[in-house]
Parts: structure tokens; C-alpha cells; sequence
């Protein structure tokens, strides 16, 4: 065998035995890319870095603030654990990859979330901003506010002292795909006067007359705090149920203070559901035999529309006109005062039937 030929023959043999060697060894370089999404292994959790073990020369770090956006979730790991982590920077100058494991902890916190629901277990939550209306918390690493009515008490008055500090709290609902979750702190910290409350609610009947006072005015509606066994019940009146007429705000009809009877109507989400038109009476009954067929009567046009004419006769009670039967030139304008007769009422329909009084003799009566 010549130099030249023993030569090419250990080439070839070391060939061989390094990629044997490298299969051995799993090896499998690869460029990382900016955005990746791979798996790796948890190899060890210190206070501020997470080391991420990706079977190569290599190793995979969360640091900084990719390690704080995640502290809770890093809680949970442990040496072999496998997790899905997006690459950050493919190779920072220490020789490692800086990845993410926000993902993760998401699907984690969401997953939480969920079990919460179901168990109705309280969760810790950091309070991170105060606002008017209420606090903003972050829930195993996802932001959500509570609204003012959901907090206790000791939480509303101390609301301010409490940022930077955790405060236990219940999910009521959640939607996952509009990144949407409920909680209550009040569920936790008053629930024992919650259940007081429900039990009390499951104990008024529906058309039962109660006094309370009025709270708050929202524009869909008021509040109004009723006393019961020494315990205040919070009820809504809509706005549809303050009046027998149409109103555009509710403050025309009530103002914070006032002592108003109402009648329930029901119960909804832990709240009375009521009505404070239907204390004083419905205006419809015994309409036929308040007003006959050729009463004269008078009242306010409310609403022209294309085929009637709607007047408002009595609180709570408009008749409509229609329109083919208006004498030439008797157009009348929304707000004016118009004379009519009434032609029919149908009580159980809530429906009055008018004609136009005339004042003038039509052109050609004789």
C-alpha cells in the first residue's frame, strides 16, 4: 500500500468514527431563531434564573425581567421538568440562549383560573394600581380588575395601603378567548354576610312591597338598600320600571336619599330585581271602563311615526292615531296638545285606539 493510499484510508476511517461518535452522542447543531418556540428541560431553578437543558453544548437561561414577568409560575418547576420556551436572543456573548417562558406560564395561570372556578377556592392576587371605580390585581400573572361593589369594606377604605401587598380573592367567571376573568375579593373577605343576604333574598316573595332608600343612580337605573333583619339588601329598579312613562333619565324620577316603596319582581345574580311604578298601581287597569268608546280626552303627542301618531293621555297610558284617518292639514308636531276621541281600548293588550276631535267643519259637510 503506497503513503498516498494509507493516507486516504485513515481519512476515511476518522470519518467514520466521528460521525459515529456524533450519532453516539445525539448531537444535533441547530441555529436558534429569534421567536422560536421549543421544548427543553428544567435543569436548575435559582433565585433570579432559570437554566433550560436543551441536550447541546448549550444552555437555554431565563434571567432578568423574563424571570419576574414568570416568578410565580417558576414556583412550580422543578429539575426535569419540561417546558415550551420562546428564544429571546439565539446567543447572548456568555455563550447561552436568553428564552422566555411567558407562554407557559400563561397557559399555566389560565389553567389555574379554570380550577379555580371549579373548586371555588380563594387565590392570592397582587394589588397593582387604585383606581375610582376599583383596583387592578394581578391573578397568577394576568392583570384583571375588580370593580368597587365587588371589594369588602376593609379593602375599599384601605385601598391605596394595600398596592404592592396580596389580597385574597374568588373567581366568579372567566372567557379564556377575550382574555376576560371576573373576581370578587368580597366573596372572600364578607361571605359569611353574602350568604346572610342570598338566604334572605331566597325568602322575599315576588309582588312583596318593601321600603327602602335610594343609593345610587346609574343611567340604566337606581339602587335601593332595603333593611331587613338587621341586614341591608341591595336591589336594582331599571329604568323601564321607575315610571309608567318613558324617561330618558332616571334622576327625573328619584335622587339619592329618597325613601321609596317598591314591589319585587324577582331575584338576579344575588340582587332583588324591582319596581317602583308598579307600587302606585297600573295605570291600564280598569282603562275600558275609565274610558268608553266617543270619550273626549287630551293629550301630549309623544312619537309620529310613519303609519301612527302616538299621544300620551295619562301617565302611563298613549293611545295611537292613525294616520290615513287625520283630516287635511291636521298634521300635528311632537309635544303639542291635541283633542281626540276614543274609539277602542283593549285593557289586556295595553292598546287605545283614538281619532282626532275635529274643531272646523270639513270643506263640503253639509
Amino acid at each position: 500500500m503506497t503513503v498516498k493510499n494509507s493516507l486516504q484510508t485513515n481519512r476515511t476511517s476518522l470519518t467514520k468514527g466521528m460521525a459515529a461518535l456524533l450519532a453516539q452522542e445525539k448531537y444535533r447543531p441547530r441555529v436558534l431563531r429569534r421567536g422560536e418556540t421549543l421544548q427543553g428541560s428544567v435543569r436548575e431553578v435559582t433565585a433570579g434564573r432559570v437554566l433550560i437543558d436543551i441536550g447541546a453544548k448549550s444552555e437555554w437561561v431565563v434571567r432578568g425581567e423574563e424571570y419576574d414577568a414568570v416568578r410565580e409560575f417558576v414556583k412550580t418547576l422543578r429539575a426535569g421538568t419540561y417546558v415550551p420556551v420562546t428564544i429571546i436572543t439565539p446567543e447572548t456573548p456568555e455563550g447561552t440562549a436568553l428564552v422566555s417562558l411567558r407562554g407557559a406560564a400563561r397557559t399555566f395561570a389560565w389553567e389555574k383560573v379554570a380550577e379555580a372556578v371549579v373548586s371555588q377556592r380563594p387565590l392570592q392576587a397582587r394589588v397593582i394600581h387604585v383606581a375610582r371605580g376599583g383596583i387592578t390585581v394581578e391573578l397568577v400573572g394576568i392583570s384583571c380588575f375588580i370593580p368597587t361593589i365587588e371589594l369588602g369594606k376593609y379593602v375599599r377604605e384601605a385601598s391605596f395601603a394595600l398596592v404592592g401587598k396580596n389580597i385574597a380573592v374568588r373567581v366568579l367567571n372567566f372567557d379564556r378567548d377575550k382574555e376576560r376573568i371576573i373576581v370578587s375579593e368580597r366573596a372572600v373577605s364578607e361571605k359569611e354576610e353574602i350568604a346572610r343576604v342570598q338566604e334572605l333574598v331566597k325568602s322575599i316573595s315576588v309582588g312583596e312591597r318593601l321600603v327602602g332608600e335610594v343609593t345610587k343612580i346609574a343611567p340604566f337605573g337606581a339602587f335601593i338598600e332595603i333593611a331587613k333583619d338587621n341586614v341591608l339588601i341591595e336591589g336594582l329598579v331599571h329604568i323601564s320600571e321607575l315610571s309608567w312613562e318613558k324617561i330618558d333619565d332616571p334622576s327625573s324620577v328619584v335622587s339619592v336619599g329618597d325613601t321609596v316603596e317598591v314591589v319585587v319582581l324577582g331575584e338576579r345574580e344575588g340582587r332583588l330585581a324591582l319596581s317602583l311604578k308598579r307600587a302606585g298601581g297600573d295605570p291600564w287597569q280598569g282603562a275600558e271602563q275609565r274610558f268608553p268608546p266617543d270619550t273626549p280626552v287630551s293629550g301630549t303627542v309623544t312619537k309620529i311615526m310613519d303609519r301612527n301618531i302616538v299621544v300620551e293621555v295619562e301617565p302611563g297610558i298613549e293611545g295611537i292615531i292613525q294616520r290615513r284617518t287625520l283630516p287635511p292639514g291636521a298634521e300635528p308636531r311632537v309635544g303639542e296638545r291635541i283633542a281626540c276621541f276614543v274609539e277602542k281600548v283593549e285593557e289586556e293588550k295595553r292598546r287605545m285606539m283614538l281619532t282626532v276631535r275635529l274643531t272646523t267643519k270639513p270643506v263640503g259637510y253639509k
